[in-house]
């Protein structure tokens, strides 16, 4: 009789590490998460430069407006109270006060209207130096986002003129002898 004899199984290979990256060598191609995008065309990069800096500067105008507004409203405050005591007190003065807050933000100048066209041209000015930089340029994408920028700044400086001469064209008419 023979007996069988039973081999207990062999106990599993350990895990192997993983293997280190090679290197890339010439004619391998990379992964696709490995592959950096093609720059932008030159043009790009000066337009994304030119309106990043633009974020500090449009922070800056806005706190400046908030500046502006919130003096604005120190300043009608005031107004206010003076008001108020000139007339508790019986002041002569409150007539004065009462005329500045029916007129409180009126600038010294001319009341008829010729800060309209010193505005418009001045806007125009700058519409078209927005157009002249994109054309500097000498880059497509770069021309018409300035051209796109100058739009507003031109379209503005148009309209004051254009209400200017309407303005302008009507007082002749109320002026003119019927």
């Amino acid at each position: 009789m023979q007996t069988a004899t039973v081999q207990p199984p062999a106990p599993p290979a350990p895990p192997t590490p993983p293997a280190a990256p090679e290197a890339p060598t010439q004619g391998i191609a990379l992964p696709a998460a490995t592959v950096q995008p093609d720059p932008p065309p030159p043009g790009v990069q000066v337009a994304e430069r030119f309106f990043g800096s633009l974020d500090g500067v449009v922070i800056a105008m806005m706190f400046a407006l908030g500046l502006t507004l919130l003096a604005r409203l120190l300043q009608s405050l005031l107004i206010h109270l003076s008001l108020r005591r000139a007339l508790s007190a019986n002041s002569p003065l409150a007539s004065d006060l009462v005329d500045k807050i029916n007129r409180p933000f009126e600038r010294p100048g001319p009341a008829d209207g010729m800060g309209d066209e010193r505005n418009g041209l001045v806007l125009i000015a700058i519409g078209l130096a927005m157009a002249g930089f994109g054309w500097i340029q000498g880059d497509e994408p770069m021309l018409r986002l300035a051209l796109g920028a100058a739009l507003f700044p031109l379209f503005v400086g148009i309209a004051l003129l254009i209400r200017r001469r309407l303005a302008e064209r009507a007082a002749l008419r109320e002026s003119a002898p019927e």
